[in-house]
């Protein structure tokens, strides 16, 4: 079984973690008309997430498993 591995992000996982966000938004505005994407959704979100990785208010922790990221946390 591979080992997961927990860790604070950097401004590298953005593009994959925006990914991954974009994704659980897709899946959710299928049952909830709440949610909405707009055009260039992902990259306001990578903006944002940019802003939060050098706030000390904020964290963002990654899952990795074998190389690829897995889950996260903000």
């Amino acid at each position: 079984m591979d080992q997961i591995t927990v860790r604070l992000a950097t401004p590298n996982d953005l593009i994959d973690l925006s990914e991954m966000w974009y994704e659980n938004k897709a899946i959710q505005q299928q049952s909830d008309t709440r949610v909405t994407l707009v055009a260039g959704a992902k990259a306001k979100w990578i903006a944002e997430a940019t802003f939060w990785l050098s706030n000390a208010r904020c964290s963002i922790w990654v899952a990795s498993r074998s190389n690829s990221l897995a889950g996260y946390l903000v």
